[in-house]
């Protein structure tokens, strides 16, 4: 274990250098048909990335500029680790203490950039785990394939791109989620809920937009007559709110409603009702169950659109839902509220059990190499495992994270945050965990029932 540590200390600052380039690159994911499939910035950085690993030897392959793959040894099992370079927008580069592309160095300790956590850290970590195996003459006993998408932030396209088309491997570890295993993602729906075309709001507009899978921390409207209303709530994550946290789109919604009268006060309350049920109750949908909790919602965005006020509902999932018939359920409910609504997105929720073999050797591998005593966990995020046979999230999140004050004004330094940051000693832990994770893998058989796609 000691010669692991003392290898990564070594190459510490190569590994700081190598994630830099990977930022420098503004990799947000959206269609585009002069550089398909996501944009120039997607096309940079697969060819950054897989330029980055041909210095270092590896076999590579450009699956379109949808995934990149660096590959090296000739098992006749496989192993893959899926991480994704794409990036939330930061739609404000004004509001970071530092330019959000340009990667800067605070303290020697502490990296500040869009996208370094989430999730350029990990693609960096697993290539530098797997240099290691190789520079140490470790025979290989699967081949093993370190994979980056480019559209994970916006749809997974990327992901569903490839399993069209390509083979995956026998075992598949995502490093986004946090440690030791992730033994099932919560799903999530992404509603519409509209009220119906009134006279009363042509005119009026709402600017309320927030980044995915937060809260609005700000919104406002502008009346048909001019006057101007604005509320300002707190940014927290969708999925961990409490009904008692204010956000901005509930707070503005009760605003216009004390503006309006007749119908278009009817529409308003209905839409607030829902607003503000976390629980599913309203829509019909409520469920629960002891391995993932109870099914939560919160309301995001509101806009208007053809005289129609919306409001978006994101609705994290129990592992019980029937996802089915949720969007017949939901549509009957808000008819009986006088809405109207359209799933505009649904991924189901994902389950492994806890006592599988490599669960309980991850697990294990984890709390030997950092001294931390995690346990096998549900999260309410998805990533590319939920879209993959025979995958396990698995990593980077452990404890010990911190955002100090001199550095990180409050709310800002995690991920899809103003001032995204990574801690370079927890980048180090997070690639010695895996050096010893891809080790113990390498001694095991690999073999599973089902889907191998």
């Amino acid at each position: 274990m000691e010669q692991v540590r003392q290898w990564v200390r070594g190459h510490r600052d190569q590994m700081v250098l190598d994630l830099i380039k990977l930022v420098r690159v503004p990799s947000i994911s959206e269609p585009s048909e002069e550089y398909p499939p996501f944009g120039r910035g997607c096309r940079d950085v697969i060819d950054t990335f897989l330029t980055l690993c041909g210095k270092y030897g590896y076999e590579l392959h450009n699956y379109d500029y949808y995934v990149g793959e660096a590959t090296c040894g000739e098992g006749e099992t496989s192993i893959g680790i899926w991480s994704h370079l794409d990036v939330v927008p930061a739609p404000d580069p004004g509001a970071w203490s530092f330019p959000p592309f340009e990667c800067a160095v605070v303290q020697n300790r502490y990296l500040i950039g869009r996208g370094v956590q989430d999730n350029k850290m990990p693609a960096i970590g697993v290539l530098y785990a797997l240099n290691y195996l190789r520079e140490n003459g470790i025979p290989l006993r699967h081949r093993y394939s370190l994979f980056v998408g480019t559209n994970e932030e916006n749809g997974m396209a990327d992901i569903k791109y490839y399993r069209r088309h390509y083979r995956c491997p026998t075992l598949s570890l995502v490093p986004d989620s946090g440690f030791p295993v992730c033994i099932a993602e919560r799903g999530n729906c992404l509603l519409r809920i509209c009220t119906p075309a009134l006279e009363g709001f042509s005119g009026l507009q709402i600017q309320c937009e927030p980044l995915p899978g937060l809260a609005a921390g700000l919104a406002k409207a502008v009346l048909p007559g001019g006057e101007t209303l604005q509320a300002e709530g707190e940014t927290v994550r969708l999925s961990e709110r409490n009904p008692e946290q204010p956000i901005a789109t509930e707070m503005l919604l009760t605003q216009l409603t004390g503006h309006y009268t007749g119908n278009e006060q009817q529409a308003l309350q209905s839409l607030l009702a829902v607003a503000g049920d976390t629980t599913g109750k309203k829509l019909g949908i409520f469920c629960e169950d002891a391995h993932s909790g109870q099914l939560r919602g919160s309301a995001g965005k509101i806009g208007v659109d053809q005289n129609r006020v919306f409001m978006d509902v994101t609705l994290t999932l129990p592992v019980c839902v029937n996802t089915d018939t949720l969007a017949q359920t939901v549509e009957a409910a808000c008819n009986v509220y006088g809405l109207s609504t359209q799933v505009i997105k649904l991924r189901a929720p994902h389950s492994f059990p806890a006592n599988h073999p490599v669960v309980e050797r991850l697990t294990q591998v984890y709390r030997e190499t950092t001294g931390f005593m995690g346990s096998p966990f549900v999260m309410s995020g998805g990533s590319y495992a939920g879209q993959l046979p025979n995958a396990f999230a698995f990593g980077p999140g452990m404890p010990g994270r911190t955002f100090p004050p001199d550095i990180f004004r409050p709310g800002c330094g995690d991920y899809h945050q103003v001032d995204e940051s990574e801690d370079i000693e927890h980048l180090c832990m997070f690639t010695e965990v895996y050096i010893h994770a891809l080790l113990a893998l390498n001694e095991m058989e690999l073999f599973f029932e089902g889907d191998q796609a």
